[in-house]
């Protein structure tokens, strides 16, 4: 029970970073993150649990890659639509030269 708290909290404060980072940036987000850890040491009591949980947990690193991959994922769905797109390109190119090409050989043809 308690990793399954631990992974819903986790998630929790993920999907708040995600949402934030729709307005903000992803990377400002996961910056943010670190100057708060960073600037509430390990022995700092904040004022609440969940500010503690928050920001100053071992969760944090997991969060920050969860918003960079997360970012990354979203990046690489246009791949294939680029490469498509870059196919179609090539191919439109190529038309009148292997049009011309393919004349060529079969007037040369006995």
């Amino acid at each position: 029970a308690r990793k399954f708290t631990d992974d819903l909290h986790l998630y929790h404060e993920a999907a708040c970073d995600l949402q934030t980072a729709e307005e903000h940036g992803r990377l400002d987000v996961a910056e943010t993150l670190l100057r708060v850890q960073r600037l509430a040491p390990q022995g700092v009591r904040l004022d609440s649990p969940a500010m503690i949980a928050a920001f100053n947990g071992p969760e944090v690193e997991d969060r920050i890659k969860l918003l960079l991959e997360n970012s990354v994922a979203r990046q690489r769905k246009f791949r294939p639509l680029l490469y498509v797109v870059m196919l179609a390109v090539l191919s439109l190119l190529m038309v009148d030269p292997l049009h011309h090409g393919a004349e060529w050989v079969l007037l040369r043809l006995p």
